[in-house]
């Protein structure tokens, strides 16, 4: 039997598509999506009202505040499990983010698989997905 992930995630994507595509997929995983937002500011908000037990972020966002800007602000106050996805080589993102335990790096295009690896791998030291 496949293991499933039971956890409630925050999807930070601005772009409408491929927010579908991830929410779709991260319900297949048994988790469940909390909400979606387009914002750094947007998922300062709804983490604020309704936390979830992990994000996964865009590094670029609509708005002012990046991916990277927006992991680093929930840091301040929490040590939330985050996916953190780009088009970008990881090698573009600030390495002590990337090394953080509950932190992976994802890069797009990316299967199914790969996100269940990438959220667990996050998740490891925080709740058990």
């Amino acid at each position: 039997m496949e293991e499933k992930c039971p956890c409630c995630v925050l999807i930070v994507e601005d772009n409408p598509i491929i927010a579908a595509h991830l929410f779709q997929k991260i319900e297949q995983l048994g988790c469940s999506v909390t909400g979606v937002v387009t914002s750094g500011k947007e998922a300062l908000r709804t983490i604020g009202d309704n936390p979830p037990d992990a994000l996964i972020v865009n590094v670029h966002l609509e708005g002012r505040m990046t991916g990277i800007q927006l992991i680093r602000r929930v840091r301040i106050k929490s040590e939330l499990p985050v996916v953190l996805f780009s088009g970008v080589r990881e090698s573009e993102i600030p390495t002590p983010l990337v090394r953080q335990p509950n932190v992976t790096f994802l890069p797009k295009p990316f299967l199914s698989y790969q996100l269940k690896t990438s959220l667990m791998n996050a998740m490891a030291f925080g709740i058990k997905c």
